[in-house]
């Protein structure tokens, strides 16, 4: 498959097209072809050697597309399915993870930062990690669920615990996303929260409520169990 690697640190220009081995996936992922992926800051970062790793990575976290292959234990039914991808992939089994935070899992890492990234044709992840977006939902649309819109959810209805303040204008970040982060706190939202300008799109809510945590604030899947 092709996908777009840097051999070195350094400026846009390092980045190339390759041809790479496509991944395979194990008894409990799935294969997605990719149909969007965002370029998120974390990415520029990465490519410009400020974050812990080696060039010729495929980075991009910010990914939707469509399952096209499964493992042993993915049920037949999800081929075919259109989703965006959580980010995060978390042991399932650690504290943080059995109390629904996968995010601070001890052993998680973020999608892209040791390969498989989202910048290729496909990418293979957990099955659990693969969240079912709307029918008629665009994929660059749904990509932004992921990230942006999740992490401004997540930061509404979780850090700040705005579900007490009704009518408050609160903002999360600086710059780009600083700006998707200023949150109307609206009593007539599902979740007590409007993510960006103007608020979430109406058909983008299921995605950004399940990953950046509707309910159970921060809860992207349910929590493993212990045995």
């Amino acid at each position: 498959m092709q996908a777009v690697t840097f051999r070195e640190f350094g400026a846009p220009d390092v980045l190339q097209v390759s041809e790479v081995d496509r991944p395979e996936p194990g008894a409990d992922d799935v294969l997605v072809r990719i149909g969007a992926a965002g370029i998120c800051y974390h990415d520029v970062l990465s490519r410009g050697g400020k974050i812990p790793g080696k060039p010729g990575r495929i980075l991009g976290h910010e990914i939707a597309g469509e399952i096209v292959a499964g493992g042993a234990n993915v049920p037949p039914e999800r081929m075919g399915e259109r989703v965006v991808l959580y980010q995060r992939l978390f042991c399932g089994t650690c504290r943080n993870c059995l109390r629904g935070r996968q995010d601070l899992c001890r052993y998680g890492r973020v999608l892209g930062e040791q390969g498989g990234g989202g910048y290729a044709e496909f990418t293979c992840v957990p099955a659990r990690n693969a969240v079912r977006i709307p029918d008629g939902l665009d994929m660059t649309a749904a990509a932004l669920a992921v990230c942006p819109v999740g992490t401004s959810v997540r930061a509404a209805l979780g850090i700040d615990e705005t579900r007490d303040r009704i009518g408050e204008m609160r903002t999360f970040g600086r710059g780009v996303t600083g700006r998707w982060q200023t949150h109307d706190i609206d009593p007539g939202c599902p979740s007590s929260a409007q993510a960006g300008q103007g608020g979430v799109d109406p058909a983008t809510q299921p995605v950004a409520f399940s990953i950046g945590g509707a309910g159970d604030v921060g809860r992207p899947v349910e929590p493993a169990r212990e045995q």
